[in-house]
């Protein structure tokens, strides 16, 4: 049996077509209107509202698969209201989330956005022992406040396929982990 399912049209790269095997499958952008039609599910991102107009516009819709942590762009009193379940997707960003933070604190304390301002704009003149040194992580102390989803979990990250040897462990104050 098929089921006639609309998906948010920026996911198609993203989905494998096996997945897809047994969907009657209609691709929507986000700056398309909901169609009105027997579909019975909807999976939106986050930049499409889903209320009440839209789910009249769809009688058939059983569920709202929503691509985003959230659900703030569907109306759940009117998805209620008709029996419609809405799913979200929580924790999809936490590690991205996590990564970035710790990509923002690097480029905050070496001044990496300044340094590429600097030689985008051709002012870059070359090397000064006192230019754009920004902070010396070593031996300092990061305060994180709120763990947010990882509740205090550590990081880790381990994508070289060779470990370090013992020495450079030493120097760079790394311990190895399993």
């Amino acid at each position: 049996m098929t089921h006639r399912v609309l998906i948010a049209a920026e996911l198609k790269n993203l989905l494998e077509p096996a997945q897809l095997a047994d969907l009657d499958v209609t691709w929507i952008s986000v700056d398309q209107p909901t169609p009105k039609g027997d579909w019975v599910a909807i999976v939106p991102l986050l930049s499409r509202w889903v209320g009440g107009t839209e789910l009249k516009q769809l009688p058939n819709v059983r569920i709202v698969a929503n691509c985003a942590v959230g659900y703030n762009n569907v109306d759940l009193v009117a998805a209620e209201m008709r029996k419609v379940l809405v799913t979200n997707t929580p924790g999809v960003l936490t590690e991205a989330t996590a990564d970035l933070t710790w990509g923002l604190i690097l480029a905050t304390a070496r001044k990496l956005v300044e340094g590429v301002d600097l030689v985008r704009s051709g002012k870059w003149t070359g090397w000064h022992p006192e230019q754009l040194l920004g902070l010396e992580l070593r031996g300092r102390t990061l305060g994180l406040f709120g763990a947010g989803r990882r509740r205090g979990r550590p990081s880790r990250s381990s994508s070289a396929k060779r470990a370090p040897d013992a020495r450079t462990r030493a120097s760079c104050s790394l311990r190895a982990t399993s």
